[in-house]
């Protein structure tokens, strides 16, 4: 792959419908909810305790998973229309069989949405059964997990198709893809006693975030900025859960745990490196494409030079006992992730490019 790929091209030149513009701010608003209602509630039931269903926090995650499926839906069923009375319009996907329309991202998030609200029916009538459990792993809560990452995933897709929506929209969806999967995904590890996997998990997992963000937009400073916002959800998580947490539970005449933890579990889990980490891979592929260097051997870089940060960061200064070969493993990985990062976004950027094919043939 040449050096010319790091060229600065628009990811596409199809028009973005209005209707998806607008239904594109109303799932992200509600990816953005369910993220800090979700955030906030784990902090609650550390530092309070197990409580009612319809406690603040829950209805916050519950209605942005509610707004984020109702953005999906009304792009859907205008898609449909739009493509049974006008014109097939491009980038459409066919659902049951034909009966609906719609982008391949709506498509998925909507389904990640009614996923993650249908096992929230589930998780009441668990706890209904079973009372309160205080395992992030008990079936209901893995449904939820996995439907919002699903949902997550999709907020993602929706905004890397056509040139209306802003790349640092598709930055600020990146980044909160990667704030909500790391953290559940590494709970779910310490609860299976799989320790490995902390370490393991986000030196793969960040570079492929990174890398496909720089791959997608051709910009790499904008990887850098994605991980200023992911650092900016972190700390307004970390400064503002425990406040909300203690002020609800006061409001409600409720007191805090004999020994709260005091550690906000969420952002805690978001590695506060990462700003680091992105300047340093950003300011390598930049310096790569001034002196023409191959995309490949500098993608390679750039993730195997990221990822050690995430281990320091992870042992919180005991790394030097194990220094030299975990680093050189997880250097080894974050180039792994890197490398897979930059080709995903190579695949999406091809598909916009299909789009716009399929939309010049029907012009």
């Amino acid at each position: 792959m040449a050096a010319s790929t790091f060229n600065r091209t628009p990811i596409s030149t199809l028009e973005f419908p209005r209707f998806q513009s607008i239904g594109a701010g109303f799932f992200l608003l509600g990816v953005f909810a369910t993220f800090f209602g979700l955030g906030w509630d784990v902090q609650w039931h550390s530092d309070v305790g197990p409580d009612t269903f319809w406690t603040l926090p829950h209805s916050i995650l519950y209605f942005g998973a509610a707004l984020s499926g109702f953005a999906c839906l009304t792009v859907v069923l205008i898609s449909s229309f739009a493509s049974r009375e006008i014109r097939k319009l491009p980038g459409m996907i066919p659902i049951l069989g034909g009966m609906f329309y719609a982008p391949i991202g709506f498509i998925v998030g909507g389904f990640g949405a009614a996923g993650f609200l249908s096992f929230g029916l589930f998780d009441q009538y668990w706890h209904g059964l079973f009372g309160f459990d205080v395992s992030i792993s008990s079936p209901p809560h893995m449904g939820l997990i996995f439907s919002y990452i699903m949902a997550v995933s999709g907020c993602v897709l929706v905004f890397i198709q056509g040139r209306e929506t802003k790349t640092l929209s598709f930055v600020i969806a990146t980044a909160l893809a990667l704030g909500f999967t790391l953290p559940f995904v590494q709970m779910n590890l310490s609860e299976f006693n799989l320790e490995i996997g902390l370490f393991l998990f986000p030196a793969l997992f960040l570079p492929l975030g990174m890398l496909f963000v720089a791959s997608v937009t051709r910009q790499p400073w904008m990887l850098f900025v994605m991980t200023l916002v992911f650092a900016s959800f972190r700390y307004l998580c970390w400064f503002v859960f425990p406040i909300i947490t203690s002020g609800y539970a006061g409001f409600l005449g409720l007191s805090l745990r004999d020994q709260p933890s005091g550690i906000p579990t969420i952002p805690y889990l978001m590695p506060m490196l990462l700003p680091l980490a992105g300047l340093i891979s950003g300011g390598i592929l930049v310096f790569a494409k001034s002196r023409g260097w191959r995309v490949i051997p500098s993608v390679l870089l750039a993730g195997g030079l990221a990822a050690p940060f995430f281990y320091i960061d992870l042992l919180l200064g005991q790394f030097v006992q194990s220094f030299p070969t975990g680093l050189v493993g997880v250097a080894l990985l974050g180039a792994l992730g890197a490398w897979l990062g930059w080709q995903l976004g190579v695949v999406a950027r091809h598909a916009n490019r299909e789009l716009e094919q399929i939309q010049g043939v029907q012009s």
